[in-house]
């Protein structure tokens, strides 16, 4: 019962537990900045870009899940990487990196990271 609460709870924007930190919604966002891309990257993963239309897509559907998950039940891309901040309604600057491959992270001004994962339904 406690996981299913947790999942809803991150399905509707709720707390990620442990973060302290509330994940914002799509309509608390005032600005979005997604960082250049960087001349070095490769080929690969060049036309990978992240809009403001995509991140308000990743803060709905990707799914809260804890670090040691993010980091060792997921599969990342490599060299594919995007960053950007956005700014909230009430000034809060948030940083955020999406992987292609389905995964991104928050990270609020005190440090404190969530992990998102896009498509994930498992405890």
């Amino acid at each position: 019962m406690r996981l299913l609460l947790s999942l809803l709870l991150a399905l509707a924007g709720g707390a990620q537990a442990g973060t302290g930190e509330p994940r914002p919604l799509p309509d608390d966002v005032q600005e979005f900045v997604a960082d250049p891309v960087p001349e070095s990257m490769p080929d690969t993963f060049k036309d990978f870009k992240v809009t403001a239309k995509d991140f308000t897509a990743i803060l709905r559907g990707y799914v809260e899940v804890d670090k040691p998950r993010w980091l060792h039940r997921t599969s990342h891309v490599a060299f594919g990487d995007r960053t950007g901040h956005v700014i909230l309604e009430e000034g809060e600057n948030i940083r955020w990196l999406v992987r292609p491959g389905g995964l991104a992270w928050l990270e609020f001004p005190g440090g404190e990271k969530i992990s998102l994962v896009c498509g994930e339904t498992k405890p």
